[in-house]
């Protein structure tokens, strides 16, 4: 009978990323003919690839919650095109929006 023997080798997987914090003032309803004006106090890690999360308050006028945001941003040269997923768990129901814009 032949010995098997299960080699376990320990891989050191190295990230660079960066600490990120945020202060995010929006106005959104403008598509429905309301003005809901809201602000989120984001901190969280951005990849060296460009992979982004982020977690914090958010204040609207009625109430707060916390903010869930992934994402990416994609280097066209100079420019950068972020493009956000941000989940927010209200009480009355769940905001999911995707945002973008650009800066160089």
């Amino acid at each position: 009978m032949a010995e098997h023997s299960n080699i376990i080798s320990n891989t050191v997987v190295k990230v660079k990323v960066i600490l990120a914090r945020l202060l995010v003032p929006l106005v959104g309803g403008l598509d429905q003919d309301i003005t809901l004006p809201t602000v989120s106090g984001l901190i969280g890690i951005r990849t060296e690839k460009g992979l982004e999360f982020a977690l914090g308050p958010i204040w609207s006028r009625d109430e707060s919650a916390v903010a869930y945001v992934g994402g990416t941003t994609v280097k066209y040269g100079q420019l950068h095109v972020p493009f956000n997923l941000a989940i927010v768990p209200f009480q009355d129901g769940t905001s999911v929006s995707l945002l973008s814009g650009f800066n160089w």
